[in-house]
């Protein structure tokens, strides 16, 4: 009968060994996946900023284009007849003009102060 307590502690102690080594296992795989991922999400993060980077200059640009496009059709309303299909009558541009022109005006008092 001691020699199956003897067994028994044997196999016991051999499957609590067997388990150990694969949660063992099982945690380092974890670590490693864990490394791995977190080096994944900081190259994510530098990709997305460098993203984010491009599309401010191309709102940037966009802005630009879009004041470039409004001062062309300004200048068209103010050249010849056609101003309609430029999008602006005459004197719907000669407003804005001076319109800019007050805002202008309003800006340099207030540098002046």
């Amino acid at each position: 009968m001691a020699n199956d307590n003897n067994n028994e502690a044997e196999l016991t102690g051999s499957a609590n060994g067997q388990l150990a080594n694969a949660v063992h296992n099982a945690v380092k795989r974890l670590i490693g996946k864990s490394i791995e991922l977190k080096s994944k999400v900081i190259q994510l993060e530098k990709e997305n900023k460098g993203l984010k980077d491009v599309v401010a200059k191309k709102d940037d640009e966009i802005y630009s284009l879009k004041q470039q496009l409004e001062s062309c059709k300004l200048g068209l309303a103010l050249r010849n007849s056609s101003s309609e299909a430029a999008g602006f009558t005459r004197e719907e541009a000669k407003r804005r003009i001076g319109r800019m022109v007050r805002e202008i005006d309003e800006c340099i008092a207030l540098l002046k102060q």
